[in-house]
């Protein structure tokens, strides 16, 4: 709960306006992933073969929207970084991603999301993957030693301990359940808007109420399930950087011996 209650603070300090940043960077990517899907689905019947020009084409923008989203990760997480030096307020510091940091991450957010699709694909379970996909965003700030090559290693290198591998599963448990539920509020309130605002959508009205009939607790239509995803993910992405940008630094500063330093920091950020 204290890493929870600090990202809480820390998110307040951010949220204008890295929070409209990191949604505007990593948006483009989950819409070019869906429409990627929808083409591939759609064309499946068709034989993908005819269409792999056009099926690569997309591949290579969804790429291209790939990193901007590591880059609206990487300024967001640096924002939480610098938050209590308050930095993040001032001045566009959190823009100014070094190379020498963005790069080792690039590197090491590519190998873990290869890694995610092939778990899709096998018995290997994609879920570690997202885990630490997270956990990589959040290291991504002030990466030492031979960055490139010890970046992978040392986002896994962070659970060296019992205690670090408890708190990360309970806070990766935690965003799971979060997701559930925001997804759930999410359909509900859109549910609420047709039912209570559908007459000022006049003869389209019976379009979106087909769109979202329920069924269970999403929709039957396959499209508006995966935008909702998207918007889940979406509402809840910023909360779960900034809970990984705290577990990260209680872990650096205990394995530095400034674990008192950073007690004294979440005093001040009480204070505020």
């Amino acid at each position: 709960m204290q890493i929870l209650n600090a990202a809480a603070r820390t998110l307040k300090r951010v949220a204008s306006p890295w929070m409209g940043v990191l949604w505007i960077c990593t948006l483009p990517l989950r819409l070019a992933q869906l429409y990627f899907l929808y083409q591939l689905q759609f064309l499946a019947d068709a034989g993908p073969q005819h269409y792999l020009y056009y099926l690569w084409r997309l591949a290579t923008l969804v790429f291209a929207a790939f990193l901007v989203s590591l880059y609206g990760r990487a300024v967001f997480v640096r924002a939480c970084w610098l938050a209590p030096d308050g930095v993040s307020r001032a001045k566009l510091e959190p823009l100014k991603v070094p190379l020498g940091d963005f790069v080792p991450y690039a590197c090491t957010a590519l190998i873990f999301e290869f890694l995610f699709y092939i778990g899709l694909f096998t018995l290997i379970a994609p879920i570690p993957f997202v885990i630490f996909a997270g956990l990589a965003a959040a290291a991504s700030y002030g990466i030492g030693g031979p960055k490139i090559l010890h970046a992978p290693v040392s986002v896994i290198a962070l659970l060296n301990s019992w205690r670090s591998l408890v708190l990360l599963s309970a806070i990766s448990l935690l965003f799971a359940i979060a997701l559930f539920f925001v997804y759930v509020n999410l359909y509900v309130l859109i549910l609420l808007v047709l039912m209570l605002f559908g007459s000022f959508l006049g003869p389209s009205l019976p379009v979106w109420q087909h769109i979202f009939e329920p069924a269970a607790i999403m929709p039957k239509e396959q499209l508006a399930a995966w935008m909702l995803m998207i918007g889940t993910a979406t509402i809840v992405e910023p909360f779960w950087l900034a809970a990984n940008v705290e577990l990260v630094q209680k872990i650096r500063a205990q394995k530095s011996g400034d674990d008192l330093r950073l007690w004294f920091q979440d005093l001040k950020k009480e204070a505020r």
